[in-house]
């Protein structure tokens, strides 16, 4: 599934429970050409209890007037019966929908939808349940690494191995929103690669703009994560460092850019030699039987003739013919009939 670089638009919150939007945004990913779109599935009560309050994480609009954060995610929560339209809509669109479950319930749910793959947050890292009844699906299981620890990376991993999964992505990440750029560390690419030679490496990335994303392409990531929105200024958790419709295209775009500047070709480009490089010319006309000198000669464009080594091999001939400025010199000015 990622032999080239997987793009995905995760979608998660930002339909704003507004079905317009929703279908917007997968128009918006298939526009951008990219491999797959990602929702979040979570029933009340999934993630926090009934005591964390609406506030807990800071005050903002999606939090006004509900009293539990258990309130606030069942209005974000994308609605169980627009599963089938979502999911229909972007296979119709030739993009793969799939999603992070938050529950070992709503695993069943995805896997009632036919689902191709799974993401596991990195809050759910140490979810050991969770990370087991993914893997016994046989799909393949693509994590984040924002909240966890090297040790904990590798122990997910491992779970996820020894519980049959066949293909599993990991994923840097940084669980901030957005994250400064200097923060972002991409090097973890590398170690990742190192660490875990068989899993696909890849960047689930909350900063703003395509600049680390493509660099991380250029480092090796073959999956590549970015929110979107249709608008930044939207209300809602994930609006704020979502990519825009322009900005995706050019990310993609960009992706695919590198990917091909990235191959090992054989080089081709010698073929601009003959009119970028320096052959031998004459600086001026002379006439058969005249011998050539060192002041008969310059080094200038085109580069399809002799080269500068031939120099003092030329001088002394005699010429076989009338020769005229600017012209090659050539070997068969001094040959006999």
């Amino acid at each position: 599934m990622f032999n080239k670089t997987f793009v995905i638009a995760e979608i998660g919150s930002n339909h704003n429970r507004d079905k317009a939007i929703l279908k917007e945004l997968i128009d918006v990913a298939a526009n951008a050409k990219v491999d797959a779109v990602k929702f979040q599935t979570f029933f009340y009560g999934d993630i926090a209890s009934d005591i964390v309050s609406a506030t807990a994480y800071g005050e903002a609009d999606y939090t006004n007037k509900k009293k539990t954060w258990n309130n606030v995610l069942e209005n974000l929560a994308l609605p169980l019966e627009w599963y089938d339209y979502a999911f229909e809509y972007a296979r119709s669109k030739g993009i793969i929908p799939f999603s992070t479950p938050e529950s070992l319930e709503a695993v069943d749910f995805l896997e009632s939808l036919n689902v191709d793959l799974y993401k596991v947050a990195s809050m759910d890292l140490n979810y050991t349940d969770l990370l087991v009844k993914v893997a016994k699906t046989n799909k393949p299981v693509v994590f984040s690494t924002g909240m966890g620890k090297i040790s904990e990376v590798a122990t997910a991993y491992e779970c996820l191995k020894n519980s049959g999964c066949k293909e599993i992505g990991i994923l840097h990440c940084l669980s901030q929103y957005p994250p400064k750029y200097n923060e972002i560390n991409l090097q973890m690419l590398k170690r990742y690669q190192d660490l875990f030679t068989n899993a696909t490496v890849g960047f689930s990335d909350h900063s703003l703009g395509i600049y680390t994303s493509i660099a991380a392409v250029a480092i090796g990531a073959k999956i590549i994560e970015k929110h979107i929105t249709l608008d930044r200024s939207m209300p809602g958790p994930d609006h704020c460092f979502a990519m825009e419709p322009i900005e995706l295209e050019d990310l993609v775009k960009g992706i695919r850019a590198v990917e091909q500047a990235l191959q090992d070709n054989e080089r081709n480009d010698f073929a601009s030699r003959k009119h970028y490089r320096r052959s031998l010319v004459y600086v001026g006309d002379l006439k058969k039987g005249d011998i050539l000198k060192k002041e008969d000669i310059e080094f200038k464009r085109p580069g399809d003739g002799m080269g500068l080594e031939f120099t003092d091999v030329l001088i002394g001939l005699k010429l076989t013919k009338d020769v005229y400025k600017g012209e090659l010199i050539n070997s068969n000015d001094f040959k006999e009939d």
